[in-house]
């Protein structure tokens, strides 16, 4: 009888969610088993088949991988020292303010561009242009001007000139031209800008280094096809040359990893790893810089090169890698935190070997740890996370266990948003389908089944599915010797019953199929007279008891803080 001294647990938990449950006799079943076809059919087929399964997964997070900080991360706009040149003019006389172009001073500047024969005459014209591509109020206007006018292909040309202002001045309007939507950074590209930019970033000037990363980096960050574009330009050994050879300024550096980590990032296509994997060792130092932001594009960098083969995972891995990114996690700060979960997570979906190295290296608290403490996007990607190391062996399912990270996911099951919910689910069930029986049992001592039940209100027809397959999982580790099930009774009083009885009118055919069957093998009618064959006592409190003792362990909405 030991299995029922959790039923005041899991009591305690449907009441924190909101629902009452006594305990009533649970139902007095056979032991289930399940066609081979029926088996085939499930998300687990296959339980010792853990790539299959982690392969499976990996292709449903793409929406998620997809979703990270687009434009921040792909483009950006250089207004910085504009916006100090600003301030410093409200504190100056109204003489110098007036200087200040207008949109309507663009044709007799795109003159002077063209036309001009002074140098210090284009150098101003060179510089107005550049003032009202970064000023907010001109800058879409402007930019729209200068490309229908052929104006981009002229400022192209002054990056070849030999007077490093006018060079400066047109690499900057450049880059803010191509911080703006995909035609536009086309535009600067078949204007013939990206060489003469790779090659000035072997200027003396550096400054103008600088001017031309940031350039390029918007360039690369527009998509695949013009990150291939830059490579192609030979951009990898002299940026590399930049972050590793020189003493640059924290300016420099933090723009160059930005760079090198858009050269990297893309699925379709991805980049070319030949070419990219050169930045591996420079991430692994960047990763360990006390900059925040630094840190944090250089192990997105290593994201993006750890999603996919298990080739690269061990060229990743290889690297040492691994331990800065634990460091990294330790952070606790959520902008750094979120880009080594991503990466750690990446690394988790290759071999049971490879996952077992962030295990070795005591990865697996810190995952937990951000389950509770952290934002909600990054509990959702700690869910995801986790989800690769429960699809792996019964060694690794244990592990999770004991980074006590069971309850946290459960409580994301319950109460995260959508996609942390979902991320949880996926989490709990490969829990279901790769972990030990005594692993399931602990699962529900924890009050799974009701977040599960809850599960099954959504409409992701994928999610339905893992979530009847969990329920199955459990309702198959839950049978005692003498053919009892308390899951039947636990899963009828959370309203399981009845909402996958409507299931098995779903048009989807999986889940269609997996309703049925729970409902075929556990809560047919011819089972209801089995329902008495098992009495509670009633305990001196007046509450049904099954001899019981109440577990410690119980959901606490104090325990999850977001910071």
């Amino acid at each position: 009888m030991a299995w029922f001294h959790f039923i005041f647990h899991f009591n305690s938990f449907l009441r924190f969610e909101g629902i009452e449950l006594n305990c009533y006799p649970a139902l007095h079943i056979q032991n289930p088993t399940m066609s081979s076809n029926r088996l085939k059919a499930f998300k687990n087929a296959g339980r010792n088949d853990v790539r299959v399964l982690r392969s499976a997964r990996h292709n449903q997070i793409v929406e998620l991988r997809k979703d990270r900080r687009k434009q921040d991360l792909s483009k950006r706009r250089n207004i910085m020292e504009e916006e100090t040149q600003d301030n410093n003019a409200n504190n100056s006389n109204a003489e110098n303010q007036g200087n200040d172009p207008t949109f309507d001073d663009l044709p007799q500047i795109a003159q002077i561009l063209f036309h001009g024969t002074d140098g210090d005459e284009v150098l101003q014209a060179t510089t107005k242009c550049r003032k009202l591509v970064a000023k907010d109020r001109y800058a879409k206007d402007t930019v729209k001007y200068l490309v229908e006018n052929g104006v981009v292909p002229r400022i192209v040309e002054f990056l070849s000139i030999e007077h490093g202002d006018i060079q400066y001045e047109a690499a900057w309007t450049l880059t803010n031209v191509a911080s703006s939507d995909s035609e536009d950074t086309m535009s600067v590209v078949a204007a013939g800008a990206v060489q003469p930019l790779v090659e000035l970033l072997s200027n003396e000037s550096e400054k103008l280094r600088e001017q031309a990363v940031w350039c390029l980096g918007n360039i690369a960050g527009d998509g695949p096809e013009l990150r291939d574009i830059t490579l192609g330009a030979g951009i990898m050994h002299p940026l590399l040359y930049i972050i590793n050879h020189e003493s640059t300024s924290l300016s420099m550096l933090k723009n160059a990893t930005w760079v090198l980590s858009n050269l990297c990032r893309g699925k379709r296509p991805e980049p070319n790893f030949e070419l990219v994997k050169e930045a591996i060792p420079t991430f692994v130092e960047l990763v360990q810089h006390e900059d925040d932001e630094l840190a944090s594009d250089a192990a997105w960098g290593l994201s993006y090169l750890s999603d996919g083969e298990e080739s690269k995972v061990q060229i990743v891995i290889d690297s040492g890698a691994v331990p800065h990114l634990k460091t990294l996690l330790a952070r606790g700060r959520s902008r750094v935190v979120t880009s080594a979960i991503r990466c750690i997570g990446n690394i988790c979906t290759g071999s049971t070997e490879q996952t077992q190295v962030p295990i070795d290296c005591d990865c697996l608290p810190l995952l937990a740890h951000q389950l509770q403490v952290g934002k909600e996007s990054v509990r959702k990607e700690a869910s995801w996370a986790i989800s690769n190391i429960t699809a792996g062996s019964k060694e690794q399912v244990e592990a999770v266990i004991e980074a006590n990270a069971i309850l946290p996911l459960i409580h994301n099951l319950a109460h995260g948003e959508y996609r942390t919910r979902k991320e949880a689910c996926w989490a709990l069930f490969n829990l279901t389908s790769h972990g030990t029986t005594e692993n399931v049992r602990h699962l529900v001592q924890q009050g799974c089944i009701a977040p599960f039940v809850n599960m099954l209100k959504v409409q992701d027809a994928k999610i339905l599915e893992i979530t009847l397959d969990a329920l199955t999982n459990i309702l198959k580790a839950s049978v005692e010797k003498d053919g009892s099930n308390p899951a039947c009774e636990w899963i009828d009083e959370a309203g399981g019953v009845d909402i996958i009885e409507e299931l098995q009118e779903h048009e989807n055919e999986r889940v269609y199929d997996a309703a049925l069957t729970i409902i075929e093998e556990y809560f047919s009618e011819e089972d209801d007279e089995d329902l008495n064959m098992l009495q509670p006592q009633q305990s001196c409190d007046s509450a049904y008891s099954f001899g019981v003792t109440h577990p410690s362990q119980a959901l606490n909405d104090n325990l999850f803080i977001d910071i």
